[in-house]
């Protein structure tokens, strides 16, 4: 009975995370979370990621991003 119980609470946790990572919650920034990209320093946080295009990050761990001569009215065509 007990491994039942616990099976169920773990069950219940696992729902209850996964419906609250699902809400619109988690695809906004809270005010003192927003990121202004140009003002990061190095060093970055060991589990990041960084591309910009040239000259735009001022971090030395950046890497350059390809740059298209593309509008972006035609954005919205790719894909």
């Amino acid at each position: 009975m007990a491994i039942l119980a616990i099976g169920l609470a773990i069950l219940l946790r696992g729902l209850a995370l996964r419906i609250y990572m699902g809400s619109g919650a988690e695809d906004r920034l809270a005010p003192q979370e927003a990121v202004n990209i140009p003002e990061l320093r190095a060093p970055l946080p060991k589990a990041s990621f960084l591309a910009c295009p040239s000259g735009y990050c001022s971090t030395t761990e950046a890497i350059t991003s390809p740059v298209f001569d593309l509008p972006w009215t035609g954005c919205a065509t790719i894909g």
